[in-house]
């Protein structure tokens, strides 16, 4: 599984320039903690050749129309990877 999660990052690396980390609640915080952990506060607005990564933007905290239609015309002639974050618990 390790494999697999540092392959996929890798194409992600190699073929986005965004991220999309969604998840509603506690389902992306961990996610969004380490990564915040271990990038600047304002890696998104760094040119690209400074980026090793793709901008990364969090979706799910607030699921306003607005503020995903503004989110996605600011997006939307890069190329983009998504990832879904869901909490299940099945009792």
């Amino acid at each position: 599984a390790e494999a697999a999660a540092k392959k996929e990052a890798e194409k992600i690396k190699k073929d986005s320039k965004v991220f999309l980390c969604i998840g509603i609640g506690g389902s992306y915080l961990g996610a969004r903690a380490v990564i915040e952990a271990l990038n600047s506060t304002f890696y998104n607005i760094l040119p690209d050749k400074q980026r090793k990564y793709p901008q990364i933007f969090y979706v799910g905290n607030n699921m306003s129309p607005d503020y995903v239609n503004e989110l996605l015309e600011c997006i939307s002639q890069k190329n983009i990877s998504v990832n879904v974050i869901s909490l299940n618990k099945l009792k």
